[in-house]
């Protein structure tokens, strides 16, 4: 099975996962933070920074844990989902009805909390580690 993408000891093959390997993924953190990151590597290039630093402020500010303000700059499902597929899964092809299965919903879920909490990365972003986002 060709491998597609390597994080550390994290890498997942092009094929559907069955069930099992599915939980057992959907439970490491390592692996949940490899998509939270690769979100909010694929946020930042999406918006640019200075809307990126406002998803930050706002998600500071925002008392309902269940929202997340990237939605107010684009389609961020689309980017959590291209987010998955850098990594691997692509979910619209293996997965179609992802949103009936609550191993996907808790792994998008995980991956999306992680980044929040985590103020989407924004320390570790630099337009230099980046040279291709936009800086509007």
């Amino acid at each position: 099975m060709k491998k597609i993408m390597k994080f550390d000891k994290f890498s997942v093959s092009e094929a559907k996962l069955d069930d099992a390997a599915l939980a057992t993924l959907s439970n490491d953190k390592k692996k949940i933070e490899a998509v939270a990151r690769e979100f909010s590597r694929l946020l930042l290039a999406e918006i640019g920074n200075k809307k990126f630093r406002e998803v930050v402020k706002r998600n500071k500010l925002e008392k309902d844990k269940d929202i997340c303000h990237s939605h107010d700059f684009c389609d961020a499902n689309m980017v959590m989902q291209d987010a998955f597929k850098i990594i691997g899964m692509n979910l619209e092809r293996d997965y179609p009805d992802m949103l009936q299965n609550q191993v996907i919903v808790k792994m998008w879920n995980a991956a999306w909390d992680m980044a929040k909490k985590n103020d989407m990365y924004m320390h570790i972003r630099s337009t230099e580690a980046f040279p291709y986002v936009r800086t509007d």
